[in-house]
């Protein structure tokens, strides 16, 4: 069973999105943010975890973290299965997601779309 504390992003870029307002562009590579920059001004729209902290790799997991559902919840075999997956993986699901979640408005454009 995959922790709490295990679950971090190693490689992932794009941008944070509140609606269709671009917030923050960011890009994370081998664990480490290596690129951040501020789109929108109005610190309201942000998450709680980077309007307190700012655009650093750990609000920016700690975000994702709350996001996604845990290894081991009710019927996570069967959300796994629906996503295409055959095992827990953290990284996977934010990406598959956009890092969306059903109670806000939050998610990432990535760099493809």
């Amino acid at each position: 069973m995959v922790k709490r504390e295990d679950m971090f992003l190693r490689n992932y870029s794009g941008t944070l999105m509140y609606l269709n307002k671009p917030l923050c562009y960011f890009k994370i590579q081998n664990g480490e943010l290596v690129e951040a920059r501020r789109i929108r001004k109005e610190s309201n729209l942000f998450p709680y975890e980077i309007w307190m902290h700012g655009i650093t790799y750990g609000a920016l997991n700690e975000f994702f973290r709350d996001r996604v559902v845990l290894d081991g919840a009710q019927f996570c075999r069967e959300y796994l299965s629906a996503l295409g997956l055959d095992h827990y993986d953290f990284e996977a699901i934010v990406k598959i997601n956009h890092g969306r979640n059903n109670l806000d408005n939050w998610w990432v454009k990535d760099q493809m779309q």
